[in-house]
């Protein structure tokens, strides 16, 4: 259907785009599709839930993704086709503890690699190619919570934990030694008598984004508060002070997962709520707020949200164990206003898992677009759109579907697709004048044509300018053929009729030896 849509947009003079508005209500589970660890890997150890998994943004072809389980295990595994099993394709022991996030890395050089962040205090970076060549980096005191990458700034990683730091590292050396550190960035004030004082009960930091090469996103656990960081200042002078953000925004609830897109940032927070910022004005007020979904859970700082690769619809796992999808574009969703900004509420849900969801990831595998969610449920699926809803397959039956909430706007956007292309509205010029076919045009009345000399006289005549090998005779010629052709230039400029005289003429006068 989408690539229908796009050959209709083609058809009509306009380009391809990314519309996912067909492919959403026909997201759907496949039993091949869902895979739980100790039927996928085939082996016998103890069952464990995977806390996180990202597809890998470099090789969208293969459908490549990684998931990470609370043992310090992460399986590298395949999108495959319907009616195969996904098997395994590797798997590597990183930590001796869970881990908490897992990004892929792009060095400056190419190369691709799997970053982790675990439990054991320590940041974990392997190469995907030879996954024997690990880097390990010991800069936090505590657990380590999240990290930062992204796809398009090679070489740039940051990692965040319970210690309330934020370390960015420096690619260029073989160690990856540190370049900034922004020491207590979400930490709460206590103001007494005497000097201020920090509470140390927890200043975890859960959440990082990356804005542009030079500004940083983060989200803490008990200021409830958003800070945005400029990487060109230098915060390792002023450790003793508490460092100052270059804009805050205060959300009041516990920040789990941050996503950048465009000029937009939304904040997924434990108040059963999603939060949208304007991320060029950086206004304090937010856009709008998704609701719907239910994070009350212990586990709920755990939860990631995502945004597709269009940027027009968010989901988030929910504490009943389903995923809730909701459109970005406010002029078509269904809202009702709050007190200060409206609230969005969802237009889809996807129906499958047992336990709550704590992660999801959208992905793009040839053009086609595919939903990663993890359960408590100790299960991970594939989410694909399917053409037909209603055929059964004994061998792959389908185990999770997509519910409907807001009928409306799905039904108007496939019956525009389906009815006919798109229109494309043209704008009629004024007819302006042809200035060079037709006689009687502007330019043709205003400056009659002259024929122009064809011989340069100045050098023809100037006896400095003749050629060293030419006779008299043929210079007496060429200065007779440069006089008939002034005397018919001559001839020709009395024929036009000059709109005024001349009233005034310059001599000029040799000068006297």
């Amino acid at each position: 259907m989408e690539l229908l849509y796009n050959l209709q947009r083609r058809s009509s003079g306009l380009g391809f785009r990314k519309n996912r508005d067909v492919c959403i209500p026909r997201l759907v589970n496949f039993k091949n599709d869902t895979h739980q660890r100790s039927i996928s890997f085939q082996e016998n150890v103890e069952e464990s839930e995977c806390l996180v998994g990202r597809f890998c943004p470099f090789n969208q072809r293969d459908g490549l993704y990684a998931v990470a389980d609370e043992l310090g295990f992460v399986y590298f595994q395949r999108v495959a086709e319907k009616k195969k099993p996904e098997r395994l394709e590797n798997r590597i022991n990183l930590h001796n503890n869970a881990i908490f996030d897992l990004q892929w890395f792009k060095s400056r050089s190419g190369e691709i690699y799997i970053v982790t962040a675990s439990g054991d205090k320590t940041v974990k970076i392997a190469n995907f190619a030879r996954l024997e060549d690990q880097t390990i980096l010991t800069e936090h005191q505590q657990s380590i919570r999240t990290i930062c990458t992204h796809p398009d700034q090679p070489g740039f990683l940051a990692s965040s934990g319970r210690d309330g730091n934020i370390v960015i590292y420096d690619d260029r050396s073989p160690t990856y030694q540190v370049s900034n550190v922004i020491v207590n960035a979400h930490i709460e004030k206590c103001r007494t008598k005497g000097p201020v004082t920090v509470k140390a009960i927890n200043k975890s930091v859960t959440a990082l984004a990356l804005r542009d090469p030079n500004t940083l996103i983060s989200g803490g656990f008990t200021d409830g508060t958003i800070k945005v960081w400029d990487l060109r200042r230098t915060y390792l002078k002023n450790v003793a002070k508490q460092p100052l953000p270059l804009h805050v925004f205060k959300v009041g609830a516990t920040v789990s997962s941050l996503s950048v897109t465009d000029s937009l940032l939304y904040a997924s927070c434990s108040n059963h709520s999603i939060y949208c910022f304007n991320a060029n004005t950086y206004n304090s007020n937010p856009v709008c707020k998704f609701v719907g979904h239910d994070t009350n859970s212990a586990y709920s700082s755990y939860m990631h949200a995502s945004v597709s690769d269009c940027g027009h619809y968010l989901a988030s796992g929910s504490f009943d164990g389903s995923i809730f999808l909701w459109s970005t574009q406010l002029d078509r969703c269904i809202t009702e206003q709050g007190e200060k900004y409206p609230q969005v509420h969802p237009v889809a849900r996807l129906v499958g898992h047992e336990k709550e969801v704590t992660c999801v990831q959208f992905g793009t595998v040839t053009d086609q677009l595919m939903l990663l969610s993890l359960s408590d449920d100790k299960t991970h699926r594939i989410w694909r759109p399917t053409p037909v809803l209603d055929k059964t397959d004994e061998e792959n039956p389908i185990e999770g579907k997509t519910e409907i909430i807001h009928h409306g706007f799905f039904a108007s956007q496939s019956m525009r697709i389906a009815s006919e292309p798109p229109q494309v509205k043209c704008r009629l010029l004024r007819p302006f004048p042809s200035f060079v076919h037709e006689p009687e045009s502007v330019i043709h009345q205003c400056s009659p044509r002259v024929r122009k000399c064809s011989t340069n006289w100045l050098t023809a005549l100037s006896p400095q300018n003749s050629s060293p090998g030419s006779s008299p005779a043929s210079a007496s010629r060429s200065r007779a053929k440069v006089k008939r052709s002034l005397s018919t230039d001559r001839k020709s400029a009395k024929r036009l009729k000059m709109s005024s005289p001349i009233k005034g003429y310059i001599t000029i006068q040799p000068k006297a030896h």
